[in-house]
């Protein structure tokens, strides 16, 4: 697909279009700059652009790999969350620009029911879930040999493993 092409056809396909941006918020490019870059890259690809907070994710980085309360990684990220929300809301171009947190998110009928699916089969399916704890291992193997994780049965895997499975169902 040619972008920028100029015919209306492709201009068509693209704002019919929706892009999503997950926003890691443990990241250090989670910051405003980056979802400038990003919603200017949209621009020609789609006619709106989700900025999706991974703020469950980064709760469950902060409680499992770093050790802090709950509350703590709340009250951290609802201060990263604000600034970025707020940087969204300045983008203003040629696609509609729509912000949410991943907590909101998941509460979706249409993104609950295929939740579920891959929830059920990480819980039923002992050769899936061991595919998911493995990548999640591999994804994160650096943090976690720092930790002292170094095998892929470790409990606090399956805990880190929510995060991709919510990536798979938000593919679905």
């Amino acid at each position: 697909m040619a972008v920028g092409s100029g015919t209306r056809e492709t201009t068509e396909k693209h704002t019919k279009r929706t892009g999503i941006l997950l926003v890691s918020l443990g990241a250090k490019h989670a910051r405003p700059e980056s979802i400038e870059l990003a919603v200017a890259r949209a621009e020609g690809l789609c006619g709106t652009l989700l900025v999706c907070a991974l703020d469950t994710a980064e709760i469950i980085n902060r409680v499992v790999i770093h050790g802090e309360s709950k509350e703590s990684a709340q009250r951290y990220l609802d201060g990263v969350v604000s600034t970025l929300e707020s940087a969204t809301k300045k983008c203003s171009g040629r696609i509609q620009v729509k912000f949410i947190r991943m907590s909101e998110f998941v509460s979706d009928p249409s993104y609950e029911k295929f939740h579920l699916i891959v929830s059920r089969a990480y819980e039923e399916d002992g050769a899936f879930q061991r595919h998911i704890d493995n990548q999640t291992f591999r994804n994160l193997q650096p943090v976690l040999m720092r930790m002292g994780i170094q095998r892929r049965n470790d409990p606090r895997i399956s805990a880190l493993a929510e995060y991709l499975l919510f990536e798979l169902a938000l593919i679905l």
